[in-house]
This record gives C-alpha cells, sequence and structure tokens, in this order.
C-alpha cells in the first residue's frame, strides 16, 4: 500500500509535500488536480531526468518521463538571431582596434587587409535572414582565415 507523502500538480508540473496542506490551503495554493504520490515516485521525478526527456505526464495525471518536445518556430529564430550577434559581436571586437587604427592613419598595409575581409564577413553575417531558421538551415558566412 502507498503512503502518499507528496501531491503531484500536472498543471503546475510541481509536487507538494502533504504535510503542508494546511498551509497550502490556508493560503488558496493546494493544487485542485493533485495527484497523490509516495516518496520513490517523487524521488524519481526529481532527479536529472534521462537524455532526451523532460518531466511532463500521463493521462491520469501521474509524473512521467515525456520526449523533449521540439523547438518551436520562435525558438529556432531567437536562437539563429542570437548566434548572429554572437558572430556580429566577436567580429567587432576582433577589429575595434585595426578600426582605430585605420581613422588615426596608423594601420599597416596586412592589417587593413585583414580589416577589409573582416568588414566583409560582418556585412554579409548581418545579410543573413534569421526568420528563415524555422524552415531551412542557415549557411553561415566563414570567418576570414586568420
Amino acid at each position: 500500500m502507498m503512503t502518499a507523502t507528496y501531491v503531484y500538480s500536472a498543471e503546475r508540473d510541481a509536487f507538494f509535500p502533504v504535510v503542508m496542506r494546511d498551509v497550502y490551503e490556508s493560503v488558496g495554493t493546494w493544487p485542485a488536480d493533485g495527484v497523490e504520490v509516495d516518496d520513490n515516485c517523487f524521488k524519481l521525478f526529481t532527479d536529472t531526468p534521462p537524455d532526451g526527456k523532460i518531466r511532463g505526464t500521463t493521462g491520469n495525471g501521474q509524473p512521467a518521463w515525456v520526449d523533449i518536445p521540439p523547438p518551436t518556430k520562435e525558438q529556432l529564430i531567437a536562437s539563429a538571431e542570437s548566434e548572429k550577434q554572437t558572430k556580429l559581436a566577436h567580429a567587432n571586437a576582433l577589429t575595434a582596434d585595426w578600426r582605430t587604427e585605420l581613422a588615426l592613419g596608423v594601420i599597416s598595409d596586412e592589417d587593413k587587409s585583414r580589416l577589409i575581409l573582416w568588414m566583409q564577413y560582418i556585412r554579409n553575417v548581418k545579410a543573413v535572414d534569421t526568420s528563415t531558421a524555422a524552415t531551412t538551415t542557415i549557411n553561415w558566412p566563414q570567418t576570414p582565415e586568420k
């Protein structure tokens, strides 16, 4: 016979200790959808999930390991935009001294050539349309050779 020590709320994806029920009820936060579970269930589903899984619920409200859903269109676009900004920040940091030297007229011919290549790279990265990340693979420009 199972001794319920927790209640699992699928709606909140959270466990609530039964011994605290009065406290939760007094502030109106005891889960209406709660399903009683024992310590073993609590320990299992508060541990590190198996690879490719997250905690979810079964049809009867019990906790279960379920497959991680694929990223949404919005998440894919946000990830691509973040990668774009990271590439631009890296390129801008790398070229900052060369741009200063160019402005002061003290840049070497070799560094000026490198700066031109990196500025072309920056232009090409800026031109990448991240809104297509959900439907196509983004082909990022290659960084200039070192």
